[in-house]
């Protein structure tokens, strides 16, 4: 199928990965590095944060209906099981590679302190939190499936409505995070139940994606001028209209090169997400110790510089030599069972 009005996409299989897709993956790392580089610094920035994660797990959706399908002796350890071991492994070194090492040096170190990659298994730091709700992600979207699916996405939608809105403000750290996982859900659910038609969708509007994407940043920075955080209804319509459109534009030109480079990009997404934070934290140590600390363009190029780094150290370093820092251990017996 071919993108009417447009130029045509790349032939694909039904049970194929799309590769349109992993470069959103690849869009999305890209954004959540630069934004804990930059934060708010910049208002293009803060108008990309309802495109963002929301983008992620709208990818993350798209891929997930063959596991949500699958047995649970088999869904566990492959889906939810990898993505723990993953949390599980890294939270405790970053912390003791960033802020628990800085400690240590000075000697500042409290046994609190020391303890506290324990506490992040309800209070996930702010640079892993999603892996902690990707793997809630995936347990709670298999719990409810076999329940309809308007009723589900409904639910869904009132919570985010709720959450959004700020009717109720959630103060325990475990709360905190339920409400980051309402945010969320309603993209992952939506991708995950209609996977099929949404891709025909961006196929068949692709010729939108640019009128989509002008759309979404009117909408988005409306959004941040006017402080209307608040409105579910605006911050979903921004989120959903982007993160269309932005699909609609990586389908039509999935042959470039720019979009292949991001595919590679976004297929080791993870290897960004888990080990960016221990490069930029000593890059901002850097930035503050030579006064720049506020130099939005030192910053960017940072972040991208480190977005490269980390790819190509998970690619082409652990991924050969540590293969057991980027896969849970028991994915390899899983596979040979699987296959004989």
């Amino acid at each position: 199928m071919t993108a009417t009005g447009g130029d045509p996409g790349p032939a694909e299989k039904p049970c194929s990965r799309l590769s349109y897709v992993d470069a959103a993956k690849g869009i999305a790392v890209i954004l959540v590095v630069l934004w804990h580089a930059v934060g708010d610094r910049l208002l293009i920035f803060e108008a990309l944060v309802y495109l963002r994660m929301p983008l992620f797990f709208f990818a993350a959706g798209l891929f997930a209906q063959r596991g949500l399908d699958a047995r649970w002796k088999d869904f566990l350890p492959v889906r939810v099981g990898q993505i723990f071991w993953l949390y599980l492994l890294w939270v405790p070194i970053v912390y003791y590679m960033t802020t628990g090492a800085t400690e240590m040096v000075r000697s500042d170190l409290s046994l609190e302190e020391g303890l506290e990659p324990a506490t992040m298994l309800i209070d996930p730091p702010n640079t892993l939190w999603f892996l902690y709700a990707l793997g809630l992600m995936y347990l709670g979207a298999k719990l409810v499936r076999p329940f309809n699916w308007q009723i589900v996405l409904g639910a869904s939608f009132a919570a985010y409505a709720v959450v959004i809105s700020g009717w109720f403000t959630f103060r325990h750290d475990l709360l905190e995070m339920l409400c980051r996982l309402a945010a969320l859900a309603p993209f992952f659910l939506i991708a995950s139940y209609h996977s099929q038609i949404i891709r025909t969708f961006i196929q068949d509007w692709a010729h939108w994606a640019l009128r989509g994407l002008a759309a979404y940043f009117f909408i988005a920075v409306a959004i941040v001028a006017f402080d209307g955080g608040f409105n579910p209804l605006a911050t979903f319509s921004a989120s959903i209209i982007g993160v269309a459109s932005l699909l609609m534009l990586l389908y039509r030109h999935s042959t470039s090169i720019t979009v292949r480079t991001l595919n590679k990009l976004g297929r080791q997404s993870l290897f960004v997400f888990v080990l960016h934070r221990i490069p930029l934290y000593y890059y901002n140590l850097f930035l503050a110790e030579v006064g720049m600390q506020n130099d939005v363009l030192a910053l960017t190029v940072g972040g991208l510089a480190i977005v490269v780094g980390c790819w190509a150290l998970g690619e082409h370093v652990l991924s050969r030599y540590a293969r057991w820092t980027m896969e849970a251990p028991w994915l390899t017996k899983h596979r040979v069972r699987a296959s004989s």
